[in-house]
């Protein structure tokens, strides 16, 4: 890939801080591996290394394989993985300052999202009248938000028993787990962070040891996250930062998309760059992806423009029934132009999945997968067909709703060539976001 004005600008090394605003298909990890490539001969001279953080291992092991393939850089001159893991080793190669900070009795373990969702079910299946008839995933997703988030959720915080009994529950959590020495996801960062904030020693040598830090989707960033990045580098600022807010799909986990975009108030020196030419789609589908994000206020100020021109196609089509969207899916698949094209069916839930794949098992085929939006993050496919648009599913009455419409936008993004929305209507009221782009 040959780069543009834009990549080449963001890529050339210089000091300070820098934010890319990486738009959609528009070759952020490509530019992200130029970076690196031309820091590392100034951070060799130093004898220092590069911290590369991503928020998922996937990413972190193509930009790893991407460097060592170009025999751009060695095992020796970069850390490069997710932030979770990165400061798990600061817990371990720090353990006895760990143990003095959190009466801990050794080196705590770390509990998977399932197990501690499993975990808080023993508790809260005591009683569940207590939480309002919530499912236990709401309940989980609550407990990960943490007691002062979730107090300030619109839909809870005119119900002071449901908080307080949430918050009884949560608490009974956090015991038994101190007593197991288990910690989540969540916590491995607050843990890493307040170690590195309480022993001056542990801040030093890293802030010796990193020469810069390159953080990857930093859309998804939460205060805690920014915190970290800081103390590590220290005085330090060369910090390479690349993220889109028009993709922070994760503010249930506790990112705060503002962040990103109120960046200057964190580093006043920053150096901000955009990239818009968008490599994956056509026009036809990166112009209603415009339209679904135009209706957001809090958002920066850039648009993408299709590289690859006209060409593509967009395609509405109502449902009245579950089984009439399962006969549209059947149709699109069935096409005869267009069995063989690399195809995802993107949904908002889990459940949803199952019920499509129990329904369609006979249509798919080995080019078509099934998932959520969230999943299908840093993806492409050649079609795509969002399915079970319905003011009751998507938007999620739960959710932000400007998060639930960068998700829409994220869902429109995956495909290159051909977009399918299916939305659910009674013949009298059209769903919210399809009334915003029709």
């Amino acid at each position: 890939m040959k780069s543009n004005t834009a990549q080449i600008r963001a890529s050339a090394y210089s000091e300070g801080t820098h934010l890319v605003l990486a738009g959609a298909g528009t070759g952020k990890t490509f530019t992200m591996i130029r970076r690196i490539e031309n820091t590392l001969p100034y951070a060799q001279k130093l004898k220092k290394k590069i911290l590369i953080l991503t928020f998922s291992r996937k990413a972190a092991e193509e930009i790893k394989q991407r460097l060592f393939k170009k025999n751009i850089a060695s095992i020796e001159s970069l850390y490069a993985g997710t932030i979770h893991s990165f400061c798990y080793d600061i817990i371990c190669r720090n353990m006895s300052a760990y143990k003095q900070v959190w009466k801990a009795p050794g080196q705590p373990k770390i509990i998977t999202d399932d197990d501690e969702m499993n975990l808080l079910y023993e508790h809260f299946s005591l009683n569940k009248s207590r939480y309002m008839g919530m499912p236990l995933k709401t309940v989980y997703s609550l407990y990960k938000l943490g007691p002062d988030k979730v107090k300030k959720i619109p839909v809870l915080s005119t119900n002071g028993e449901l908080i307080s009994n949430l918050q009884e529950l949560f608490i009974r959590m956090d015991s038994v787990k101190s007593r197991m020495n288990l910690i989540g996801f969540s916590e491995i960062i607050d843990r890493a962070v307040t170690l590195i904030r309480t022993d001056k020693k542990i801040s030093d040598s890293l802030s010796d040891m990193y020469f810069a830090a390159f953080i990857d989707e930093f859309q998804d960033t939460s205060e805690t996250d920014m915190e970290l990045i800081k103390l590590v580098m220290g005085i330090n600022r060369n910090i390479f930062l690349v993220g889109d807010d028009y993709q922070a799909i994760y503010g249930f986990r506790g990112a705060d998309v503002g962040i990103i975009m109120n960046l200057k108030k964190y580093f006043k020196n920053l150096t901000v760059h955009k990239l818009i030419l968008n490599y994956r789609s056509h026009k036809e589908i990166t112009d209603l992806a415009e339209k679904i994000i135009r209706h957001n206020r809090k958002k920066t100020r850039k648009k993408l423009v299709s590289v690859q021109g006209k060409g593509g196609s967009v395609n509405i089509h109502g449902a009245d029934t579950a089984e009439a969207e399962q006969d549209v899916i059947r149709s699109i698949l069935s096409s005869g132009h267009g069995r063989n094209k690399k195809t995802a069916i993107l949904v908002r839930n889990n459940w949803q999945i199952s019920c499509l794949n129990k329904h369609l098992h006979d249509y798919i085929g080995p080019k078509t997968e099934i998932l959520t939006m969230h999943k299908s993050k840093g993806l492409e496919y050649e079609r795509v067909i969002v399915s079970g648009i319905n003011d009751e599913i998507f938007p999620s009455p739960m959710s932000d709703i400007e998060e639930e419409r960068r998700l829409f936008f994220v869902a429109v993004t995956r495909a290159v060539k051909e977009l399918h929305i299916i939305y659910h209507s009674d013949g009298i009221h059209i769903p919210k976001f399809i009334s915003e782009i029709t």
